[in-house]
């Protein structure tokens, strides 16, 4: 279901293309530091995730219809810890919902922090939506 899916990994990430991925077009689980940099995600399930004590760093960065969120931050296993999202650049649109980012999680876009709240982690791994 995911395009990239990067874990305990350090990475530099330019200029890909993804299309009609089910779920997520690029995820950082476990502690993954990932620069991204010019590119396009379009008809996912989630453009960018980071994970269980991951760092993404992106820059111009276009997603398209993101079925669930355009970028979601949260940990999903105790034994790591919140995750981090910093954007620059980023082009949202035919997207219900920019972000997803679990308290504790912190997400921001050209400086501006986003707002955190309490997300049910489980339900991303369900088939319906999760309730925010």
């Amino acid at each position: 279901g995911d395009a990239i899916d990067l874990s305990g990994s350090r990475a530099t990430i330019e200029g890909i293309r993804v299309f009609e991925t089910a779920d997520k077009a690029l995820s950082a689980g476990e502690a993954t530091w990932v620069t991204l940099s010019g590119s396009r995600f379009e008809d996912v399930g989630f453009g960018i995730v980071s994970k269980d004590l991951s760092d993404v760093r992106a820059f111009g960065v276009q997603i398209k219809r993101a079925k669930i969120a355009a970028l979601a931050a949260y940990q999903k296993k105790n034994v790591f810890g919140p995750s981090k999202i910093m954007v620059k650049g980023l082009q949202v649109t035919e997207t219900d919902k920019t972000h997803l980012i679990q308290k504790d999680s912190s997400a921001e876009i050209d400086g501006r922090s986003l707002r955190q709240i309490d997300l049910d982690v489980d339900s991303l791994y369900r088939e319906e939506p999760p309730k925010p």
